[in-house]
């Protein structure tokens, strides 16, 4: 379209010439209007902001299970859905480097370890006492039997709360 505009008799990829249509060309990109605009960032939380939410997740839940499945969220760098198909197994022990949290397949298809220190482990020993001890549920992606970390019974209020630090964080900026 560019080229049919700059030079309609332009027959060949053979006649292109570098100044008459490729830099032009080039140079028109820089111009262009791109229709999918990027889109910026949400605001890092500020410090005093995450301090309060650490300090209530910590010391005031009003849920326990689910503050707890938010810190360990928080701490090891997990997404939701991430946080949601942690199952019982997902702790390994690495001969001579530690423990490490299998994070399993998720958004960007890849498996990952998160090495934990003793902090993270008391938090997920915490976790696996509050939890319900319910019977193996089918795993969303494998459809085999799965015990999960966070069951679906926190699922929601996990993503509720979620949605109301989206908010808080919005409301901040």
């Amino acid at each position: 379209m560019f080229l049919a505009r700059i030079d309609p008799d332009l027959d060949s990829i053979a006649s292109l010439d570098r100044q008459r249509h490729i830099e032009p060309y080039l140079t028109s990109l820089v111009d262009a209007v791109n229709p999918k605009l990027p889109q910026a960032l949400p605001r890092y939380l500020p410090v005093d902001a995450d301090r309060r939410l650490a300090e209530v997740l910590r010391d005031r839940p009003s849920n326990e299970l689910a503050a707890c499945a938010l810190r360990l969220q928080r701490a090891c760098g997990l997404r939701i859905g991430e946080l949601l198909d942690l199952e019982l197994d997902c702790l390994h022990e690495v001969p001579g480097h530690g423990s490490r949290l299998k994070i399993g397949l998720g958004k960007l298809e890849t498996e990952r370890m998160v090495p934990l220190d003793d902090d993270i482990l008391d938090l997920i020993d915490h976790i696996i006492a509050l939890r319900s001890h319910g019977r193996p549920m089918p795993h969303p992606r494998y459809r085999r039997p799965a015990q999960f970390l966070a069951l679906d019974a926190i699922a929601a209020r996990v993503r509720q709360h979620e949605e109301q630090l989206r908010r808080l964080i919005a409301r901040t900026n």
